[in-house]
């Protein structure tokens, strides 16, 4: 459906400096973008963009040269990603928890020519400091300019002018993997990005007057965080951590009405929501992408806010989502919903002909928002790209009504936390320890994490590992995302008729009995702790909510000492009772409004 706010924006496609320059013409004293320590208006977000651009400029970056970007979830990535875009570079978001190998992969083929960089993260990464010069938007000179700038009237505030950009000029490089889970990177022209933008925007009913909370990793799609609010004009929230009472507060504080991230991080939220400890009335669309939403997840979160996630999916080679479901939560269970507005999908089977509603098959998509191709020609061949077509190697489903559905992936990989995963890099790793004989990596549905991997091992004859020794072998071999984090020891690989390891009976493994690795033990003490955490606040609760007069006489003091001897009668070690005497004293005594 049409929504009216639309016609105020062409189907002409607009570079990102130009979409810039409307919104400082349209909503120049708004705000545009803010973090906890700072906010801009449209305006002085175009002249910190200035400064950026400025220092490319003078360090003689050229129209299609690449720029790494390693950083945060603060403000300054917003006008840093902008800059390089009005120059006419192609930014390109750095994996910056990668492995040493894979940065080395992605400096290989990128060959960029300079970066900006977060302190913090280029004290972290050696690899950075290498043979390219180095921005830093948190060091003073930047700060300093900034705040300038801030002080400044918007009158005095200059305006610079950029080279002419075209619609069909690169923008930025998204970082991606293939098979063998080698880096590759699609291109996103400036026309690519608007064309997902403008659909974004018409399909969940975006409007200048939302505020926008992105919590998806920088590193991946990172045009969706400023994308939607550069169209329509609309203000910027980050947040550089993902601690659900953070969350909670900024929904709260800037009055968040749009919002996107993965599912775990709804399911950590939803107890900081309960009896409205914070105020999120003003969320209107929470959007869930990167991995399946559980009905259990949607159902709960709709009964305590009272608003529906809204389930989408998209892939690095859509340029973000490509699908999304009813804003009212009307769509169907595991489904993510129909195709944005400009996008076209149909589900075929492996010899590329349709299949039936009802039938599984890989879903293949063209459409305005599709990438122009891979940097340096790597990897376009017959089995992704066929008559326009963009074969995700995604398993959907459709129903009568032209939901899709999501049933797996054709070719085994994985999405961890909204990154692409392929089992053949990990097991690869796995391979090259001396004790390991057979390796499988297949998918585990953590039910606190989402997907995650899990790794299943044959050792050699007569040798033995511990999952500890191996995730110190693969620290060095594989990024943090990679790294298994279940690992299972059998005899032998189960396998078929023929011979092949039998990857479905694999999957089993997954919740079968072990003892109980450092990970796992580690997780349960952290599960542990948020009982205890819970449970006192729930006594808390209770205690407060026993009139004055009752609480005096049941909980005076001089009964602290009856309870605690009660509950030394009980204690089974291995606490010493004097420490729990001290524990008890201590939560007893508490007093304090709820």
């Amino acid at each position: 459906m049409k929504i009216p706010y639309m016609d105020r924006f062409p189907d002409v496609p607009i570079p990102l400096g130009d979409q810039l320059k409307r919104c400082v013409d349209t909503f120049g004293d708004r705000r545009a973008v803010s973090d906890v320590h700072i906010t801009l208006t449209w305006r002085q977000l175009k002249s910190v963009v200035d400064i950026f651009a400025g220092r490319l400029v003078d360090l003689g970056v050229k129209p299609g040269d690449r720029i790494l970007v390693a950083m945060e979830r603060k403000f300054d990535i917003v006008p840093v990603y902008l800059a390089i875009a009005c120059t006419g570079a192609i930014s390109v978001p750095f994996n910056f928890k990668a492995s040493a190998d894979e940065q080395v992969q992605i400096l290989e083929l990128i060959q960029p020519v300079c970066g900006f960089f977060h302190r913090a993260i280029l004290e972290q990464n050696p690899i950075l400091h290498d043979d390219f010069r180095t921005l830093i938007p948190d060091d003073p000179e930047f700060r300093v300019a900034i705040q300038r700038l801030q002080e400044l009237p918007e009158e005095q505030i200059k305006d610079l002018q950029w080279p002419d950009v075209k619609p069909d000029d690169p923008a930025y490089l998204n970082m991606t993997s293939g098979s063998t889970g080698a880096p590759k990177a699609a291109l996103a022209t400036h026309r690519v990005l608007y064309g997902n933008t403008r659909a974004c925007v018409e399909a969940l009913a975006l409007d200048e007057t939302d505020v926008h909370l992105p919590l998806f990793a920088v590193m991946s799609h990172p045009h969706e965080i400023f994308c939607r609010a550069l169209f329509t004009g609309a203000a910027i929230v980050l947040l550089d951590n993902l601690y659900p009472r953070s969350i909670a507060e900024t929904i709260q504080n800037f009055h968040v009405t749009c919002m996107m991230t993965v599912s775990p991080v709804y399911k950590l939220l939803m107890p900081f929501l309960v009896n409205k400890k914070f105020d999120v009335s003003s969320l209107r669309l929470p959007e869930s992408g990167g991995m399946t939403t559980a009905s259990s997840l949607l159902s709960g979160f709709q009964e305590i806010t009272g608003i529906p996630i809204v389930p989408v999916w998209g892939s690095t080679e859509s340029m973000g989502i490509a699908f999304c479901s009813e804003l009212t939560g009307t769509t169907p269970a595991n489904s993510v919903g129909k195709c944005l507005p400009g996008y076209s999908a149909r589900i075929v089977d492996r010899n590329n002909r349709e299949v039936a509603d009802g039938e599984v098959g890989e879903m293949c998509l063209r459409g305005t928002g599709i990438m122009a191709g891979y940097w340096n020609g790597r990897e376009i061949d017959s089995s992704m790209l066929k008559d326009g077509w963009y074969h995700t190697g995604d398993l959907f489903e459709r129903d009568r009504k032209g939901n899709f559905c999501f049933r797996g992936r054709l070719d085994a990989m994985m999405k961890v936390g909204g990154i692409k995963i392929y089992p053949a890099e990990i097991e690869a790793a796995l391979f090259s320890h001396p004790f390991v004989r057979e390796a499988v990596v297949i998918p585990f549905d953590d039910p606190d994490r989402g997907i995650v991997p899990l790794a299943i091992i044959v050792t050699e004859p007569g040798e033995s590992l511990t999952d500890k020794q191996l995730r110190r072998f693969l620290k060095f071999k594989l990024g943090s995302n990679k790294m298994p984090k279940i690992f299972r020891f059998l005899p032998e690989m189960p396998r078929t008729s023929s011979g092949k390891i039998d990857r479905k009976a694999l999957s089993r493994f997954g919740n079968m009995a072990q003892e109980p690795t450092d990970e796992s033990l580690k997780r349960r003490l952290e599960a542990i702790d948020l009982k205890i955490l819970h449970l006192l606040n729930e006594r808390l609760r209770i205690e407060n909510a026993i009139r004055p007069e009752i609480r005096t006489s049941g909980f005076h003091p001089e009964r602290i000492q009856e309870t605690i001897e009660k509950l030394l009668a009980f204690n089974p070690g291995p606490l010493h009772d004097s420490l729990v005497e001290e524990l008890f004293r201590k939560i007893l005594s508490l007093r304090t409004l709820y």
